[in-house]
Parts: structure tokens; sequence; C-alpha cells
């Protein structure tokens, strides 16, 4: 999901709440942690630990 890690704030904002809406589930634990971040879910994202950039 490229949008979940888009530049633009909004962008990914958007993108996170349209998946979210549409009941997808994230496959990898780097999805889940983009989509954490679009959605501003920090203590989720902190609870994750380390997680590997497939930037």
């Amino acid at each position: 999901m490229q949008t979940l890690n888009d530049e633009r704030y909004l962008v990914r904002l958007g993108a996170a709440e349209v998946l979210g809406r549409a009941g997808w589930e994230p496959r990898t634990e780097s999805e889940t942690v983009s989509y954490l971040i679009a959605k501003e879910q920090w203590a989720s994202v902190a609870g994750s630990g380390p997680v590997r950039s497939d930037r």
C-alpha cells in the first residue's frame, strides 16, 4: 500500500480511512505500522516494536 506511505499527510490519512471502512486487513507487519502511523495511533505503533522497513 504505497498510499499509506505517501509524503502527504492527508493522502495517508484518507487512504487509511478508506481502507478501514472497506474492511482491509494489513498482510505484513510493515503494512500494519504504516496503517497505524497514517491513523496516528501512536500508542499502538510504539507497542509494535522494531519493524523492518520495506522502503
